[in-house]
């Protein structure tokens, strides 16, 4: 799944600041979800509109959440399910087209544009410069050059600032090596409003994510990208004492497979999550 299904049968495009509840019935690995006492996952064949639940996937979500959103991100036996009585959008895939289809051809990255990707390896914190040495190094063993940071907030300051990611605007958005656009409006972004345009679900090498959500740590607050407060002792909790503990703390992750504002804050539909920092993550990495 290279990006969400966010679109109407018009064009039109769901919006990605709301949770738009896509019915499907199926787990993240396309097999059909269960319904029995314990785990009630196609409404009964979705003949019942009474008790009990289906599963269901988010519009905004790529890779496994398109169709079965995990809440409990660190237990993958948890399944996201909705009551019956609810409504919910439904993804639907024409079947009778008999001619080829024809392939959508990506525009190439403007000349002034600059490359991001999701971290193959994940890792506990053990500083900023720690993640973005794992950026850096994932860049040059895929022939990358140039320098890569990795998209994290700290208590001191917000994405945005830690490193000078987007002051230059003239140098346009970023985009994943396939040529999908991620962030890709330069004067928005210096603006602290995240033109979050897809998934940024590649990898360096050019593979993309493939069996999870991708979780990945950010410390972001908001989606402005801004921290609370510099010296906020409760904004440290996002970020694992800026960065520092991998264990005794808790971080803010983000969902690689989502679209803004999911992307860099994983804040669904119970609020900001905080993982244990022991948990092992991807980060973001953009070129600087």
């Amino acid at each position: 799944m290279f990006n969400a299904i966010g679109y109407t049968e018009l064009g039109g495009k769901i919006a990605t600041a709301s949770h738009e509840f896509v019915f499907t019935g199926t787990n993240g690995d396309g097999t059909l979800a269960p319904n029995n006492f314990i785990s009630n996952g196609h409404c009964d064949r979705w003949t019942s509109g009474g008790e009990l639940a289906g599963q269901y996937g988010f519009a905004w979500h790529g890779t496994r959440g398109f169709t079965d959103y995990d809440i409990r991100v660190v237990d993958k036996q948890q399944n996201e399910q909705r009551s019956c009585k609810m409504p919910g959008r439904l993804y639907c895939f024409g079947k009778n087209h008999s001619g080829v289809v024809a392939k959508v051809v990506i525009p190439p990255s403007p000349v002034v544009s600059r490359r991001a990707f999701l971290s193959k390896g994940v890792s506990t914190p053990a500083g900023a410069a720690a993640f973005d040495t794992l950026c850096q190094n994932e860049a040059s063993a895929a022939g990358l050059a140039g320098s890569f940071s990795a998209l994290l907030s700290t208590t001191a300051q917000s994405a945005f600032q830690r490193v000078p990611l987007f002051a230059d605007v003239s140098r346009g958005g970023f985009f994943r090596r396939d040529g999908v656009a991620v962030f890709s409006n330069g004067s928005a972004l210096a603006q602290n409003v995240p033109a979050v345009s897809a998934a940024l679900t590649q990898h360096a090498d050019g593979t993309y994510l493939q069996a999870d959500l991708g979780d990945a740590w950010t410390g972001i607050y908001n989606f402005a990208l801004s921290p609370s407060p510099p010296g906020d002792v409760q904004f440290a909790s996002y970020t694992c004492q800026d960065w520092s503990l991998a264990t005794g703390s808790y971080g803010a992750l983000g969902r690689a497979s989502a679209v803004a504002p999911e992307m860099v804050r994983a804040a669904g539909v119970v609020g900001l999550r905080m993982f244990a920092c022991d948990y092992a993550a991807h980060v973001y990495c953009l070129e600087r």
